[in-house]
């Protein structure tokens, strides 16, 4: 089972300079290419790609799987804030979600699943991503299976 990698597609396109810029010039191209870098990744991971339609979306969330990418907008009046944290209810302990958003960061930490910043996203897409049967080490010798410890990425900045 490839692990789930979660995306705040709105957050990712306003954080990434190029994607940005296209974005500004038209939202559907930015997204577009947002969602065809992803496919390029789609083998190591299982890509799902959220974006907002809480303002223009329709009356209910549609979700529609675009190159290997699972690509989901919430429904009308419907943050995908709301969709990304039910994901993540719903998500094995290897998941990585990526946002800048304080709110899902948090929450997805609290549920046990690793968090990325939309510029780590490029490392992230080019590792090869922790299988579920890497983390076992003779369960016999160690007791039941525990979530490894999260690790607290540097902020940002340096001094």
């Amino acid at each position: 089972m490839r692990p789930p990698l979660i995306i705040d597609g709105y957050n990712v396109l306003h954080e990434n300079p190029q994607l940005a810029q296209l974005s500004r010039r038209s939202m559907e191209e930015g997204r577009e290419m947002l969602v065809s870098y992803l496919s390029a990744k789609a083998g190591r991971y299982d890509i799902t790609v959220v974006f907002d339609g809480w303002q223009h979306g329709g009356p209910a969330e549609t979700a529609e799987r675009v190159r290997g990418v699972r690509v989901v907008y919430s429904k009308l009046g419907e943050r995908a804030d709301e969709v990304i944290k039910r994901l993540i209810d719903r998500a094995p302990p290897q998941a990585i979600v990526v946002s800048n958003d304080i709110e899902i960061r948090t929450y997805a930490e609290r549920a046990g699943c690793q968090v990325a910043r939309p510029d780590q996203l490029t490392r992230i897409a080019s590792e090869r991503p922790v299988q579920e049967n890497d983390r076992r080490v003779s369960s016999e010798k160690r007791g039941p299976a525990q979530r490894p410890k999260r690790r607290r990425s540097p902020p940002p900045w340096r001094f």
